[in-house]
């Protein structure tokens, strides 16, 4: 798989542990996209996986006891600080982005998880503000 596509295939499957069914339906559609442009499907997909053998028998990812806390989800740049900053400057944005901005906040506080079209906007109005 070439980088590009690999980093937003891994964002979508981090997805699939969303408690939101629709996020979870919409990341499976989403993965299935990115396979179709480089002519692979879920098939493919699993046979990677399986020959990498990153899902072995000490892995975190297949042990029963095992759940991502909210901080391991929110990788990166803080999650939190980008909409504080976003917030705080809420003044230089356009409507429709103050409209999100405040939207994504709620859902953020509420430690709803945020879709990978909503991150990506996010980090470009973040980007743009900082």
């Amino acid at each position: 798989m070439t980088d590009p596509t690999t980093l937003k295939i891994s964002k979508l499957v981090r997805l699939l542990s969303s408690p939101i069914d629709g996020e979870v339906v919409a990341a499976v559609r989403a993965i299935e996209r990115a396979l179709l442009t480089m002519s692979l499907d879920f098939n493919d997909l699993a046979e990677k996986i399986v020959k990498s053998e990153i899902l072995t028998s000490t892995s975190r990812a297949v042990s029963p006891a095992y759940t991502p806390t909210w901080e391991e989800e929110d990788e990166g740049v803080h999650l939190g600080h980008m909409i504080d900053v976003c917030v705080n400057n809420i003044g230089r944005l356009r409507d429709r982005e103050r409209e999100f901005i405040r939207s994504i906040e709620k859902q953020y506080r509420r430690k709803h998880w945020l879709s990978v079209k909503q991150r990506d906007w996010l980090e470009s109005i973040y980007a743009k503000l900082d």
